[in-house]
Parts: C-alpha cells; sequence; structure tokens
C-alpha cells in the first residue's frame, strides 16, 4: 500500500480558465520580463556598506534584454526589518530621509532614485531618464531580499551603486560594477516563447541590438513588439 492511499480525497479545486500568453507588448522599461524571458546572472556578491549592527549587500544581477535587475539583501544583528522598516525602498521619501536609499548612477552622468513618474504616460513613450523600481521583497526581522529593476541598461563604463542609511549609521557609500559586462549578460538572455503571437492591436514589431565594445562586439538580439 501506498503511504499516502489513506489520506481522505480533497475536494476539486474551481476550474480556472486559461489564458494565452502573447508576445511581449507591455512598455519594457516598467517591470521585468519575466514571463518571456530567463535572464543572464551575474554572481556578483558584494558588501556594498556596513555598520556596526547592519550589512547592505549585493547578491547579483540578473540581466534582461533591455532592463537589469540588481537582487540586494539587507542584514541586521537587531529587528531593524519589522514594520514600517519594510517599506524602506520606497522612494517618494523627502531626500533628506534617514531610511535607506538605493540609487544607481551610470558612466556618462545619467542617474537613476527611482523617482521616475511611470503613470500617466503613454505606453509608448519611453521616459527620458532611467527608471529604479522595486519588486517583490522577502525576508524576516534580520534578513530582507528586495529585487530592484533598472531600466535602461547602464553604458560602458563604471556603474556605480549608491546607498544611504543614516538611520542605522550608514553614510552615502558608493560602490562600481563594470557596466560592459552587465550589457555584455544581455546577450546571453534566453527567450522562453520565441513564436508567441501578437496580441490584436499590438502588431509593430521592432528588433532591438545591444553591443558591448568591451566584450569583442558581442551583441545581443532579440523582437519587441510594442503598442501602436
Amino acid at each position: 500500500m501506498s503511504f499516502f492511499e489513506d489520506e481522505p480525497p480533497r475536494p476539486e479545486p474551481e476550474p480556472v480558465p486559461p489564458a494565452e500568453l502573447y508576445a511581449l507588448s507591455g512598455p519594457h522599461w516598467f517591470q521585468a520580463p519575466e514571463l518571456h524571458f530567463v535572464p543572464a546572472i551575474l554572481p556578483w556578491p558584494k558588501v556594498l556598506a556596513r555598520a556596526e549592527r547592519t550589512v547592505v549587500a549585493l547578491r547579483g544581477v540578473l540581466v534582461w534584454p533591455e532592463a537589469a535587475t540588481f537582487v540586494l539583501t539587507l542584514h541586521s544583528r537587531d529587528a531593524a526589518m519589522t514594520s514600517p522598516s519594510r517599506q524602506m525602498f520606497e522612494h517618494d521619501r523627502a531626500p533628506e530621509s534617514d531610511e535607506f536609499r538605493f540609487g544607481v548612477q551610470f558612466a556618462d552622468g545619467n542617474r537613476a532614485t527611482g523617482t521616475t513618474a511611470l503613470f500617466n504616460r503613454p505606453a509608448t513613450e519611453p521616459p527620458a531618464e532611467p527608471v529604479l523600481r522595486t519588486s517583490g521583497s522577502s525576508g524576516s526581522q534580520h534578513f530582507l531580499r528586495q529585487n530592484v529593476f533598472l531600466w535602461p541598461l547602464p553604458p560602458d563604463g563604471p556603474c556605480t551603486l549608491v546607498v544611504r542609511w543614516t538611520a542605522r549609521e550608514i553614510p552615502e557609500t558608493r560602490t562600481e560594477v563594470d557596466g560592459a559586462a552587465i550589457r555584455a549578460a544581455a546577450a546571453e538572455a534566453l527567450e522562453i516563447w520565441p513564436d508567441l503571437p501578437v496580441h490584436p492591436g499590438h502588431q509593430r514589431t521592432t528588433v532591438v541590438t545591444h553591443t558591448s565594445s568591451a566584450s569583442g562586439g558581442t551583441s545581443a538580439t532579440f523582437r519587441r513588439q510594442d503598442q501602436r
């Protein structure tokens, strides 16, 4: 007899009608295209800042064809991660706030601090400045993992990650990562469903190619479905 045969029967779940997945058609600067791509992974464990009882670290970078996701972890020896500190990644606070802040500066001087307004904007109109947005987080009283989405890919040269958390005795601290390596990794992002149909009304296809001079001319070519 099977170990599980004497379990009581479970009720059948309510049927869920299938929803067709179409080719990527949303604004590519809004969120990571997790439904359509497996990202390349740069395993770059780095301590970005350290205080007596707090550490901010970079676990790695997920690289999409046009964007990157920084996987950050915050570590505390006390209960710093309890609410409302879990809202520390919200960037609509005053510039002088002593809560956690994270930003990115490109080699060409462009900066992303999470203040770019994406709502009430036409879907085909990309922002003039880089976009920095948070996505799902998980953790406990002593640990918080947070993904931070960045668009577009940084240019070649140093890409500077800036953190500040004055409430935890961490002053503004800068760490450089390789922008060219991030751009080159975009070539390794894997399209999951290359033959997906285009959603009705989203008919225009654009081919975008990224080239990194620091990687011997490596290029990444992929399809993007843009809304009319």
